[in-house]
C-alpha cells in the first residue's frame, strides 16, 4: 500500500461544530476529498464521522458547511447548496 495523507474535515452544523479524519492516497487532492464527501452528503441521510477522540453519526440535513485541511493547513471550504431551506 502506497503513503496515506490525513485531511482534516470540518462540518458546520445548525447548532454545532464536527471535525473528522479521512486518510487517502498521497496524490488525492482536497477537492477530490470534497467531491466525495458531497457526494455522500448528497446520497445518505445520516453521515458517521471518524475524528481522533470518537465517532459522530451525523444528519446530513443539519450541513451547512464542509471545510478541508490538509496537512499544509490551507482550507477549502463550500457551502452546502443541496440543503438552503427557500425564503
Amino acid at each position: 500500500m502506497g503513503l496515506l495523507k490525513e485531511f482534516s474535515v470540518c462540518f458546520t452544523l445548525d447548532l454545532d461544530v464536527k471535525w473528522g479524519k479521512i486518510r487517502k492516497k498521497s496524490n488525492q487532492k482536497k477537492d477530490d476529498i470534497l467531491q466525495e464527501v458531497l457526494q455522500k452528503v448528497k446520497r445518505c441521510k445520516y453521515l458517521m464521522i471518524k475524528s481522533e477522540n470518537r465517532d459522530y453519526i451525523i444528519n446530513t440535513s443539519k450541513i451547512r458547511y464542509i471545510r478541508i485541511l490538509d496537512d499544509n493547513q490551507d482550507s477549502h471550504c463550500i457551502e452546502n447548496e443541496m440543503l438552503k431551506i427557500p425564503q
